[in-house]
């Protein structure tokens, strides 16, 4: 029987419906913990806005870009109100997608007593820091948000301090980007709540580099090939067309997303823009061939998609600090010697 003076009551509220693998980026950490104790320690308890009402879990997440389908579906039981969680150790507020109406007052309400508890802590995943901040929770803190809210947060919230990391820890309130970002945290939630050895075994049973820090920006993963995977379409259009480019919005359209949405996941993966990450994989390709091949550099220029000698060597100097002749230059000098 589990130790039930130590249990560590955890409260998954999903406000609209959540994917399969959302759900198991919430309870997997928790599951091979207790595998690991035998024991219940960490009791996760399905809440809603009464007990017994039925969730419905997707076996796919929503496309954040493409039209919505109807998805095949199971569902689970609530097993608790939520305005009964107030002794709960932890709420995760589970939501893929942002509500089609206003909150009741009583979500609203009981969100906010129980927020108001002394020991209580809140995590957000995706969408759901719209449940919390249109609950006056949070309003105050850092957040990590998802960039495809960007503009309803920034609409709605223009003083929120939102942060471009994966996860953000705050005295009583979490937020994680994404789903993999919510197994990251949690991991280091048991690391504090159990121990470090127990989170870095569970993190090597699931093949998950527990390195990764909150404030880790995204456009790290591109050295682990883990960028999203419109990014990386997008990214596999510019090196196939590297002597006619692609203007932005036609790769946008190519990847089904708007150019304000592609332009966003460079700015958050990448720290630039489209059009600047386009002509400078253009130019490091350039120089390559300046340096091991004899085409001329005017025609170097235009098998890059540099339109004009005088453009080629503006760019490529301000890039370079150097000209592409001084750059063949350099080489032939080097055979030379």
């Amino acid at each position: 029987m589990p130790n039930i003076s130590s249990q560590h009551r955890i409260g998954i509220y999903i406000p609209n419906h959540c994917s399969l693998l959302t759900l198991g980026a919430i309870t997997e950490p928790f599951a091979r913990v207790n595998q690991m104790l035998g024991e219940e320690k960490f009791q996760l308890i399905y809440v809603g806005e009464k007990a017994g009402i039925s969730i419905p879990v997707n076996y796919s997440a929503p496309s954040i870009s493409l039209p919505t389908l109807s998805l095949p579906s199971l569902s689970l039981k609530t097993q608790a109100a939520l305005k009964d969680i107030n002794d709960y150790d932890a709420l995760i507020i589970a939501a893929e997608q942002l509500p089609q109406a206003s909150l009741p007052s009583s979500t609203i309400q009981a969100l906010q007593n129980y927020y108001q508890q002394d020991h209580s802590f809140v995590i957000s995943l995706q969408a759901g820091w719209f449940w919390l901040l249109e609950s006056g929770i949070g309003c105050d803190d850092s957040w990590a948000i998802h960039w495809c809210w960007e503009d309803e947060v920034k609409a709605k919230y223009p003083q929120l301090n939102v942060q471009y990391e994966r996860f953000r820890h705050c005295e009583k309130l979490a937020s994680c980007a994404g789903y993999s970002d919510c197994l990251d945290f949690l991991l280091a939630y048991l690391a504090k709540h159990e121990s470090d050895v127990a989170a870095r075994t569970i993190a090597d049973e699931l093949y998950i580099e527990r390195d990764k820090q909150q404030n880790e920006q995204e456009n790290d993963t591109i050295i682990h090939g883990e960028l999203p995977p419109r990014l990386g379409k997008a990214i596999s259009l510019m090196e196939s067309n590297l002597e006619e480019p692609l203007s932005a919005d036609m790769i946008a359209d190519l990847v089904h997303v708007s150019r304000r949405q592609l332009e966003r996941l460079f700015r958050r993966y990448l720290d630039t823009m489209p059009a600047r990450y386009y002509q400078q994989m253009r130019l490091r390709k350039a120089r390559e061939l300046l340096q091991t091949t004899n085409l001329s550099v005017v025609q170097i220029g235009l098998s890059c998609g540099f339109s004009s000698g005088p453009h080629f060597s503006s760019a490529y100097k301000s890039f370079f600090e150097i000209t592409p002749r001084e750059e063949r230059s350099k080489r032939l000098y080097a055979d030379r010697t």
